[in-house]
């Protein structure tokens, strides 16, 4: 055990000021085997003191107090996971139909989900899109292929969005055929989980207002706590995850009338999802 957290620890010192390590890099100096070293990540991980990237880990920030653990940031999270989000973002924008008006939350995964549903416009599979956000980025990703309204309020840097009383005012005069949102973690007793009261507050109204509500969550966020809940499963219609999500959460997920979308690729999405 003390070998253990004497990994751990120098693991997170060398991180503390490289920011970023793959799998190579922390077998060389803590001169373990890979296997060993993709179980030290997943253990920081899950202790919320690294972010999991594709072959490796990144340091989230410094752990000076204890709410340092439910801080985001929109620019340590965009390449996190980034193969598991492009193909959840993928899946998920084959769920928008023509027509539809559809309220995108801020977040990279629905960001991933912007950028291929703007794709999608572009070649003619999905017409008359009215989208409102109230992300920076999904607006960039969007303006140009289809009717987007911003929805103003507090704006956070951090997340690149706005938040708060103002943005609450607004959302409560529409009304949305579709939502979709990312969550910071899923528990099987809470529910959908987010690191900020603001930000639970505006996803609870965003998913009153719409007739579905779909999240989309990489399957590193499964049994993970945060702050507070925002949507308990009665309060969602439909998740899409990747194929790495684990299988006894998926069965559980089902039985609470989730439905799951879990594929390698958009052509194994059902058809009645589409």
């Amino acid at each position: 055990m003390k070998k253990i957290e004497e990994r751990k620890n120098l693991l997170l010192q060398t991180l503390s000021s490289k920011g970023r390590m793959d799998i190579k890099e922390a077998t060389d100096l803590l001169n373990i085997s890979e296997a060993t070293a993709r179980r030290l990540f997943t253990q920081l991980q899950k202790e919320d003191k690294v972010l999991r990237t594709h072959g490796g880990v990144q340091i989230i920030h410094s752990y000076d107090s204890p709410n340092d653990k439910f801080r985001y940031s929109f620019d340590d999270s965009r390449n996190v996971m980034s193969e598991e989000k492009e193909s959840i973002g993928t899946s998920a924008s084959t769920l928008i139909d023509s027509n539809d008006t559809v309220f995108l939350e801020s977040g990279t995964t629905v960001l991933r989900l912007c950028t291929r549903l703007a794709d999608r416009i572009r070649q003619g599979a999905v017409k008359n899109i009215t989208v409102f956000t109230n992300s920076l980025a999904n607006l960039q990703a969007l303006d140009s292929v289809c009717k987007v309204i911003l929805i103003g309020g507090e704006y956070r840097r951090e997340r690149q969005d706005f938040a708060g009383f103002v943005s609450s005012k607004i959302i409560k005069n529409f009304r949305f055929t579709q939502c979709f949102l990312g969550a910071d973690g899923v528990d099987m007793n809470e529910g959908f989980m987010a690191t900020d009261i603001d930000t639970a507050q505006i996803d609870e109204l965003i998913i009153s207002r719409s007739e579905k509500a779909t999240i989309l969550l990489d399957s590193a966020k499964f049994n993970r706590r945060s702050l507070i809940t925002f949507a308990t499963f009665n309060d969602i219609c439909c998740m899409v995850t990747d194929r790495n999500a684990d299988e006894k959460i998926i069965r559980n997920m089902e039985s609470k009338d989730i439905k799951v979308i879990r594929p390698d690729s958009v052509n194994s999405i059902p058809a009645l999802l589409r």
